[in-house]
């Protein structure tokens, strides 16, 4: 799964949301993307930062997050060390 995380933000080569990266590959699966990413960023193969977007009331609160592959990230996937 971190290898189609990895690959997913490198093909895009932006910034990406959990669902956007659910959505780009049909093996990212929901349940788990999340904890996947927070591995990854504690490697240092992805940066994290807060999604600035406009929330209806009824979510307000709730943190966004994007997700972008690093060098350090696009290296690992070159070597396939993962």
């Amino acid at each position: 799964m971190k290898r189609q995380i990895l690959e997913a933000l490198n093909k895009d080569g932006g910034w990406m949301s959990g669902l956007e990266l659910v959505s780009s590959d049909p093996e990212i699966k929901r349940g788990v993307v999340y904890v996947h990413l927070m591995k990854l960023e504690d490697c240092g193969f992805v940066l994290r930062r807060p999604r600035v977007e406009k929330l209806p009331p009824e979510f307000a609160g709730l943190k966004r997050y994007e997700y972008q592959i690093t060098s350090r990230g696009r290296a690992a996937l070159l070597r396939d060390d993962l």
